[in-house]
């Protein structure tokens, strides 16, 4: 059974708020927020602009990582290992 991680998870459990900023994301991703501001730039990450603001919806950044993520081919209901 594969048990998702969520981005709280990621962080030891601490709730996060509703949106986050690039240096949050950042942190939580571990990744640089120079990375994220790529994301943006090319239109690859949900992001909501306010003003001149950046801010990330947890809620759109959670279903934007579950797209990505990348899960065996399984094989007769077992994992197939084998390249």
């Amino acid at each position: 059974m594969v048990r998702k991680m969520t981005i709280n998870q990621a962080q030891g459990g601490t709730d996060m708020p509703g949106m986050l900023t690039a240096k949050d994301l950042g942190a939580a991703l571990k990744i640089d927020p120079k990375t994220i501001y790529k994301y943006v730039q090319f239109g690859r990450i949900p992001y909501v602009r306010i003003q001149r603001n950046i801010r990330f919806p947890k809620r759109g950044i959670l279903d934007w990582l579950e797209a990505q993520t990348y899960r065996p081919r399984s094989r007769n209901g077992r994992l197939d290992l084998r390249n």
